[in-house]
């Protein structure tokens, strides 16, 4: 066997496997795309369309390649429209304009695989399972094989799309006892797998390496029917084994919406369970439909703990119902429910560092719940 025959073979399964992993990748961008809500459901449908026949256009070249390089070449011309067409982006609705680089790229991948199969089919080359070489079953079985393994690695790459973590400038998000969105998702978890080392104090990032299979000790909602016990989700790894509240996005893509994945988001009442009592208070309780509330906790920040609570704390809200008088509990936690409707400002008995989520006069609405935390000495 010449070295140039060697060559062409370790070139020829390059080829492949690149287009394998092409695949791969553009079906882990299919499992997370989701078109815009104001798009009927015929044009919806007509983009998933367009995206399956990326998928399924290069698979079929690499069928075709196994038998002749000529037609494999003709096809990857063929996919260059549809490559252009298509960028790497989970939105549906692409156009050129909106993602030049990566329609080029595409479409450039395209061209360099045609002209690699027409070339070599000029120059003589066989396909790469030649008849006689392999019985017809055994190829079928091997393209089967290769689709299933593509497959497999786009459902994985899939997941890892959806699992990354969304962060974003925060402001402060109330309590709820009801969903804030569509695909919100809210329950009670615990690790049964985690994956990342839990990092020292003195970590500057802890934050990151926190993906975990959770079973899920109540759910109040948003995980599809069929799975409700156990979860697939990112969070901050220093939770290594804890019990946490999970307040994040279930991903509603095409694929990922049936999966039991949920998404870290930085803005949200995501904490651990000795952190939630209010949460879970209100959950449990339910908004009023007349009156307001305010709650908050007290801190008192040294070398060891920032967030070290303090109880005992004698905090005044004061306002249209006049003065209601109450303390911290062990937990650190204030509570003062049942406000009539109108302006309040939190006091407290020693002099606050500084007040955090709320400054006065506080607006209290019918059904509102406002967190107002505050530091001490």
């Amino acid at each position: 066997m010449s070295v140039l025959l060697v060559v062409r073979r370790i070139v020829d399964w390059v080829v492949i496997v690149a287009m394998t992993l092409l695949i791969t990748f553009r079906l882990g961008m299919l499992g997370n795309a989701y078109g815009p809500p104001w798009v009927s459901p015929f044009e919806k449908w007509k983009e998933v369309t367009w995206c399956l026949l990326w998928i399924f256009v290069p698979l079929y070249i690499i069928r075709l390649a196994f038998k002749t390089r000529l037609w494999a070449g003709y096809f990857c011309f063929l996919g260059v429209p549809l490559a252009a067409y298509i960028p790497s982006s989970i939105y549906f609705l692409p156009h050129w304009k909106e993602s030049p680089f990566s329609s080029g790229v595409m479409a450039a991948g395209f061209i360099v695989l045609g002209l690699y199969w027409l070339l070599t089919s000029a120059f003589g080359s066989p396909p790469i399972l030649a008849p006689s070489a392999q019985p017809s079953r055994l190829r079928r079985w091997a393209f089967i094989s290769g689709g299933g393994l593509a497959c497999g690695l786009g459902l994985i790459w899939t997941v890892f799309i959806a699992l990354t973590p969304q962060f974003a400038d925060c402001f402060v998000i109330p309590p709820s006892a009801k969903p804030k969105f569509s695909n919100q998702a809210v329950f009670i978890a615990t690790d049964e797998v985690s994956f990342g080392k839990k990092p020292a104090l003195d970590d500057p990032m802890p934050f990151f390496t926190g993906f975990a299979i959770a079973r899920v000790q109540e759910h109040f909602w948003g995980l599809p029917w069929w799975c409700q016990k156990f979860v697939l989700l990112w969070r901050p790894a220093q939770w290594r084994g804890e019990t946490y509240f999970y307040d994040g996005g279930h991903p509603y893509g095409l694929l990922t919406q049936f999966l039991p994945i949920v998404v870290f988001e930085s803005c949200s009442r995501t904490r651990l369970i000795s952190d939630a009592e209010i949460d879970l208070r209100i959950l449990k309780e339910g908004p009023s439909q007349t009156t307001g509330r305010i709650f908050g906790r007290a801190y008192r920040p040294n070398e060891v703990d920032p967030w070290q609570r303090r109880a005992g704390i004698k905090v005044t809200i004061a306002g249209t119902s006049g003065n209601i008088v109450t303390a911290t509990d062990e937990q650190g936690f204030f509570d003062a429910p049942g406000l009539t409707p109108g302006d309040y400002s939190v006091q407290v008995d020693t002099q606050p560092l500084s007040y955090a989520h709320c400054s006065s006069p506080i607006k209290v609405a019918p059904g509102q719940f406002i967190e107002c935390d505050f530091e001490v000495e």
